[in-house]
């Protein structure tokens, strides 16, 4: 059954690997799921998971790409006992994980082809120092000791260009890093500007399965605290650049620049790096989502951390979720409804269905100001094919509009996909004034609370907080339109909870 997949990759949960408990393991995978991903790579810098891992995937249905433990360098071909060790290595963990239903793939490592052509592209060959192992060996043994699971020689590889858009797997780095595309023997070129890194370029991108790509976004304020000196918790103090997975420390600034200007405090730089993040991975989810069956997957970078730290992952060291977490997970809806805006100024409407079911629903797309008014609003019946993504509705500039103080919206009747909406600006432009919900909350239970949440106006990136990591929201990050009622449901298997352990904040 052709499928999509919809997931991203998985570091060490821990830097110290052999203390890893197996209920971190249970929780990580859980949230993965919850987040209704199929499929997890397991990242050729980390490490052979334990059977845990492996045993968890199996039973929750996730799909697991599985990297040989080689990446970002170049590896020797001599001496015959490196070689000899390994072959050996690579035999063991064939046997150890071949007979696991949730391996999907083997590869054989993580863009030490690419790197390596980047570097030495003006040379006659480039073949990386390893290549030895990606093409011979590791091949040789899978084939022989497995038989069944496919091989890739890299992520990425593939076409004129191991980075081909055209062919093989892709690493998207233009975001984020400023890359730009190339064919073997041009010039690599990087350019890190605010316009360069930012996420619109996703569109650009019209590969046939992203296995890597991602933004960089703070942990929950909690994480922060436990983690960083009281006297340095401010953008860019010494020990928050020490905790910043990346060089240059500015990077984050150069997207942020571009989505919501540059935070002034702790609290704006924990939510503007966030919504940079979530913004911008539900930009490349919908787009290459949209794109399917031409795209058939996406592993965004990262799903989880090994230490506290400002980085790709949408759930931080502690096992917070960041808005990024959230974002996703309604993205990877197995039905879903998005906005695409036309170079024409038009927007279409898409649904796509993961699910091998034709699905028929009412639905409502309405175009209203953030103050609360309806400019225009229709009702559409919808058809979804099985396994299939398709323009539905489309409007015209005219009737779309583009003020940047509207938005487009829609929903399910019948709650079969989540709402979504579509902004005409980036966020440090849109012309609306932040709205604070009214909230009750309501104790169902010890270890359960109902938050009711209402509001006049667009109230943008609400979010509830508990400061402590085994809470769990049945959603989160997410906006309320005037006059909507939402509720949550928040639960802590661990804690009793009451409303003081509740904060809730909005931008």
């Amino acid at each position: 059954v052709p499928i999509f997949a919809r997931g991203a990759d998985w570091i060490p949960a821990d830097s110290f690997v052999g203390a890893i408990e197996d209920e971190r393991y249970k929780t990580l995978i859980s949230s993965a799921s919850d987040a209704n991903m199929n499929m997890l790579r397991v990242w050729g810098g980390g490490i052979y998971e334990h059977n845990v891992f492996y045993n968890l995937c199996d039973s929750m249905g996730l799909l697991v790409w599985q990297d040989f433990m080689f990446a970002c360098a170049t590896y020797p071909e001599e001496p015959a006992t490196f070689v000899a060790e390994v072959e050996a290595e690579a035999r063991y963990q064939v046997r150890r994980l071949r007979s696991h239903p949730c391996l999907t793939l083997w590869c054989g490592n993580n863009e030490n082809q690419w790197i390596h052509d980047r570097t030495f592209w003006d040379r006659e060959d480039t073949t990386v120092p390893g290549a030895l192992y990606y093409h011979d060996i590791l091949p040789r043994v899978v084939a022989e000791l497995d038989g069944s699971t496919p091989y890739w020689p890299g992520s990425p590889f593939g076409g004129d260009d191991h980075n081909d858009r055209r062919q093989g797997n892709v690493h998207n780095w233009e975001v984020w890093h400023g890359n730009s595309p190339r064919r073997f023997g041009e010039v690599p070129r990087r350019d890190p500007t605010p316009e360069n890194v930012s996420y619109l370029r996703y569109a650009e991108d019209m590969g046939r399965f992203i296995s890597e790509f991602g933004m960089h976004a703070a942990p929950v304020r909690e994480t922060l605290r436990r983690a960083i000196p009281e006297d340095q918790l401010y953008h860019h103090s010494p020990s928050m650049d020490h905790h910043n997975k990346d060089d240059p420390k500015n990077k984050g600034d150069d997207l942020m620049l571009t989505v919501t200007g540059l935070p002034t405090d702790l609290d704006e730089y924990v939510d503007f790096s966030m919504i940079s993040q979530a913004e911008g991975l539900k930009f490349a989810l919908e787009h290459f989502r949209r794109r399917k069956p031409h795209c058939s997957g996406t592993l965004f970078w990262q799903l989880n951390d090994c230490w506290p730290v400002l980085s790709w992952s949408v759930i931080d060291y502690n096992g917070f979720g960041k808005a990024g977490y959230y974002y996703a997970r309604r993205a990877y809806s197995p039905l879903l409804a998005s906005f695409e805006a036309l170079p024409d100024g038009s927007v279409e409407l898409w649904l796509t269905n993961d699910t091998l079911s034709e699905i028929r629903d009412n639905s409502t797309v309405r175009l209203g100001t953030f103050e609360g008014e309806t400019i225009w609003e229709e009702h559409l019946q919808i058809h979804a094919p099985s396994n299939a993504s398709l323009p539905i509705a489309s409007w015209d500039a005219d009737r779309s509009s583009g003020a940047l103080d509207r938005y487009l919206s829609v929903s399910s009747d019948h709650g079969r996909f989540p709402s979504n909406r579509h902004f005409f600006g980036a966020i440090k432009d849109l012309r609306r004034d932040p709205v604070e919900p009214e909230v009750d909350i309501t104790p169902t239970g010890e270890h359960e609370l109902r938050v009711r949440l209402e509001a006049p106006a667009f109230a943008y990136f609400v979010h509830l907080e508990v400061s402590d990591e085994a809470t769990r929201f049945s959603d989160n990050y997410f906006d309320i339109e005037p006059g909507q009622q939402r509720t949550i449901s928040i639960t802590n298997e661990k804690q009793v909870l009451t409303a003081e352990n509740v904060k809730i904040r909005c931008r």
